[in-house]
């Protein structure tokens, strides 16, 4: 019983670093994978598609999706032209992602 308590207090641990701001660098084994994300679906290759939508599993890592579910996905961005000086913007979000958009006036 203890060792059941213990795992499930060090998995929900790992998923409340999964959510936080840094734990997108948390890959100690260098393989460009989340490593909680790694214990959540197990070793894959980074450049593997698993469900094949097309999304690599670094990908799906980076966005924290199931890499074993053709229909989660990291969010796909939209543009909408508006007004000569309007663009709308659109894209899902996932849980515990954070979104940053950056602009600058001069594209280069």
């Amino acid at each position: 019983m203890k060792t059941y308590h213990f795992v499930r207090v060090l998995l929900l641990l790992l998923l409340v670093m999964a959510a936080s701001p840094g734990a997108i660098g948390l890959d100690r084994n260098a393989n460009s994978l989340n490593d909680v994300w790694e214990l959540l679906y197990g070793p894959l290759q980074s450049g593997g598609d698993e469900d094949g939508d097309g999304v690599t599993n670094q990908q799906e890592s980076a966005a924290g999706t199931n890499p074993f579910d053709p229909a989660s996905r990291p969010p796909q961005l939209e543009i909408f032209n508006g007004a000569p000086s309007l663009v709308r913007l659109d894209w899902l979000s996932a849980p515990g992602k954070r979104y940053q958009l950056i602009s600058r006036t001069n594209p280069a």
